[in-house]
């Protein structure tokens, strides 16, 4: 569905994926989107391969063009066609201060007509938070500017429901929305697609030990066919849901690599507690390794996560 909201609006080159906490912005973006991109898989967007795609959160570095820039040079020294073209590390220090327009230029200096640089924008509310709203404004503005045609800089960024009203209060945004951005909403996946979500990795590729020799082979994983149901069901019941269930499984998969067998008997012991147990655990021990002060900590910390409407 992404792929054909992008398609269908060909001529926009800056796309919000939007959805609530936990419903699997991130995933879909960097894990489907970007994954069929690189491997050329989408038929609607051809020569894909050829893409440069840059992956960034706000806060990677000092401030979003850092960030920006970072990302970038992560990018060019991963792709192939771009990191024979010159040692990128000292281009990207030469041109510290250019426009992303003029490192778009750059970049495509040598590349095929087809290649673009799609910017991949993770958790974009962060500009929107007090410490950052001066540079976040400003790398909006200047992100926007950068993909206005006939530029081959193209941004999806994902970004928390509620704070979709400062979208509407960003100037060069708002006037973007619906005639240059396009928005793409993501609801909560359903129990059927959770129970996809825990037997697809398992089921559909043969997995190298993560801990095993440099030898190690690709083997398959005993999945018992109750436990995708039994998960889902847990995580449903909860908001934020999905990313609950993918901590969950990532801690049952490493309690269960000797045996490379993951069951309903495992998840649901006493040793490690379902859903429930896995995130307890966690706590428990990060709450530990704070020491004493661990308690004040969080009292500040949490007081930062809350934001008060006065017409409430």
């Amino acid at each position: 569905q992404l792929v054909q909201t992008l398609n269908k609006e060909q001529g926009r080159r800056f796309a919000v994926v939007v959805g609530s906490s936990g419903s699997g912005k991130s995933s879909l973006v960097r894990a489907g989107l970007w994954a069929r991109l690189a491997n050329g898989e989408i038929a609607e967007m051809p020569g894909s391969q050829h893409w440069l795609i840059s992956a960034m959160t706000p806060t990677d570095a000092d401030d979003p063009m850092a960030a920006l820039r970072a990302s970038l040079l992560k990018a060019v020294q991963e792709h192939e066609s771009f990191r024979s073209q010159c040692d990128w590390r000292k281009e990207l220090g030469r041109m510290k201060d250019a426009s992303i327009p003029a490192l778009a230029e750059r970049l495509f200096s040598k590349a095929p007509d087809e290649a673009c640089w799609l910017v991949i924008l993770d958790q974009m509310e962060e500009l929107f938070a007090a410490e950052m709203k001066e540079t976040g404004v400003v790398f909006l503005d200047r992100l926007i500017e950068a993909t206005q045609p006939p530029s081959r800089v193209r941004v999806v960024a994902t970004l928390r429901a509620d704070f979709y009203h400062h979208c509407l209060d960003h100037p060069s945004l708002s006037r973007s929305m619906g005639r240059d951005c396009c928005v793409f909403n993501l609801g909560a996946a359903d129990r059927r697609s959770l129970e996809q979500m825990v037997s697809g990795p398992l089921t559909g590729v043969d997995l190298i030990p993560e801990h095993g020799s440099g030898k190690a082979r690709a083997s398959p994983w005993f999945l018992d066919p109750d436990l995708p149901p039994v998960i889902a069901a847990d995580a449903e019941r909860h908001p934020g849901g999905l990313a609950l269930m993918a901590f969950a499984l990532r801690e049952l998969y490493d309690r269960c690599e000797a045996t490379r067998r993951m069951d309903v008997a495992t998840y649901r012991s006493s040793e490690f507690g379902g859903l429930g147990g896995a995130i307890a655990r966690r706590a428990d021990a990060t709450l530990a390794l704070l020491g004493k002060d661990g308690e004040k900590a969080l009292e500040r910390v949490f007081a930062r996560l809350v934001r008060v409407d006065p017409e409430d």
